[in-house]
């Protein structure tokens, strides 16, 4: 909670404090319920960044994830992202072979190891389709996945588990 909420929230508790601050007989103490963080609505895969980590990816034809807390489990995180230059639409394929290459460059620098055999984490390209490329979509996404669906438990940034 941030801003005016957050605001409201410390007067209320410092209100509480100073009308319960004259008399100590017989005070009980009383918890708040507990705060509960608002699930997020649904994102659009080509809204990502890098950095958001995210499920979802592969239930539906919509392309609509759930965003992630990277210290909660989830199934996969943007190391990267790259603008597409082509005039034309040149096919999936050819984007996602131009993409591969720099993902796996953008890989080392956003974990701090190589990308390749030893890793626990599986690679995915996610270019734009003609459709979305018709629409004006250019970009392409970097994504990390852990290996045989297994679920990320962190970030895969150096200093996090990869």
């Amino acid at each position: 909670m941030r801003g005016p909420g957050l605001a409201l929230l410390v007067l209320a508790l410092l209100a509480a404090g100073v009308a319960c601050s004259g008399d100590d007989s017989e005070a009980t103490a009383t918890s708040a319920p507990p705060v509960t963080a608002p699930v997020p609505p649904p994102a659009s895969l080509y809204d990502l960044e890098t950095g958001d980590c995210f499920s979802g990816l592969g239930r539906n034809q919509d392309l609509q994830v759930r965003l992630r807390a990277c210290a909660q489990p989830h199934q996969a995180e943007v190391y990267g992202g790259l603008e597409l230059t082509a005039p034309r639409f040149p096919g999936v394929e050819v984007l996602r072979q131009r993409a591969a290459t720099q993902c796996a460059q953008r890989f080392a620098g956003y974990t701090g190891e190589p990308a390749g055999p030893g890793t626990e984490l599986a690679f995915v390209e996610i270019v734009p389709t003609l459709d979305s490329w018709a629409a004006g979509d250019r970009r392409a996404l970097c994504v990390a996945l852990g290996v045989d669906g297994a679920l990320l438990q962190e970030s895969i940034t150096a200093g996090g588990a990869a």
